[in-house]
């Protein structure tokens, strides 16, 4: 029988028949908005994880004896026809943490798990967290469940999500709740961005991304004032805003809530502010200034990172080839 994921978490199960699964679905996406949905069916048949941001169920996933995505707009199609009650559960979290789970679906089983003292979790963490790749652990105690995001060379964690019957706490990166909790042994398991999941892919372009923007911004001010930044920031959030991509720019930060379908949208939707943002900054710094700039802050990514974004944007390319339009049916 698959394991629920998140056991500790004290959430409504509602039986369900498969005559009213799509109904119960519906009404559980309703309230739920972000988070995950879980079906749980009779022994002998697979669990579906159902993955939702803003309303919008955004990945499915099966799971027996491997984990497997399915495409959304046929999920429901190839949930088996079963006797008896199936339970769903449903679990709120935020889109930090629906891409961690992301990750651990996809790559869940794939790794031993250790068992360990609490008291050495600390220690194992960083040294598994040297490693210059991004990794995810995940932890489990009798009671408790928890997942923190690394994005490697020893750097703190990311995101952290910490799971128990009274309380889910995100975090940007605190890891108080894993060193505190009382229960005296737990499982570890640690999960390499090396496996090259698309889960882990989605991921690498996000941070990517984020961070080539950011550091872009920081650059623009510096070289042109904030007024032409502004004006630049201006333009582009309402773009994102106006074709629904969940995306801010702020002075020297992004703040990227979107979550894809696969690694591919990801690139679509990337592509396209990439190439609105550099279209703006090269009609003021010039095409030459600005590929010295790309080039700098594409060399300051750590190699995992740079890899996701080089593979995906031809950020070389002459500025005056990019798209002066952004595709209005992205």
């Amino acid at each position: 029988m698959v394991k629920n994921l998140f056991p500790p978490a004290v959430v409504q199960q509602i039986p369900v028949l498969h005559t009213g699964l799509a109904a119960a679905i519906q009404a559980c996406q309703a309230n739920l908005q972000t988070g995950i949905i879980e079906l749980s069916l009779p022994p002998a048949y697979p669990t579906f994880d159902l993955l939702f941001v803003r309303g919008q169920m955004v990945n499915a996933y099966r799971r027996s004896e491997a984990t497997e995505r399915i495409p959304v707009e046929n999920s429901l199609s190839l949930v088996p026809a079963f006797e008896g009650q199936g339970l769903l559960r449903a679990l709120a979290l935020t889109p930090q943490a629906i891409r961690l789970v992301k990750i651990l679906l996809e790559q869940i089983g794939a790794a031993p798990a250790s068992s360990l003292p609490t008291s050495q979790l600390e220690a194992q963490i960083e040294a598994w967290t040297a490693q210059p790749d991004p990794s995810l652990v995940h932890i489990c105690w009798p009671g408790a469940e928890a997942l923190a995001l690394f994005p490697g060379a020893s750097h703190l964690p990311r995101h952290t999500l910490f799971v128990a019957a009274d309380q889910i706490l995100h975090s940007a990166g605190g890891m108080m709740a894993f060193f505190g909790w009382k229960e005296q042994t737990c499982e570890a398991t640690f999960y390499s961005s090396s496996s090259q999941t698309q889960a882990w892919q989605e991921y690498l372009l996000h941070s990517s991304f984020a961070w080539i923007i950011g550091h872009l911004l920081s650059h623009f001010e510096e070289l042109t004032g904030r007024l032409l930044l502004d004006g630049m920031i201006h333009e582009t959030n309402f773009t994102a805003a106006a074709r629904g991509w969940n995306v801010n720019l702020a002075p020297a930060c992004v703040t990227d809530q979107m979550i894809f379908g696969s690694a591919a949208e990801a690139v679509n939707v990337y592509r396209q502010l990439l190439d609105l943002i550099l279209k703006y900054m090269a009609s003021i710094l010039g095409t030459d200034v600005l590929k010295l700039l790309v080039q700098e802050s594409v060399m300051r990514l750590q190699p995992a990172y740079r890899r996701a974004f080089q593979d995906n944007f031809d950020f070389f390319e002459p500025v005056g080839a990019w798209p002066a339009t952004v595709d209005q049916n992205a």
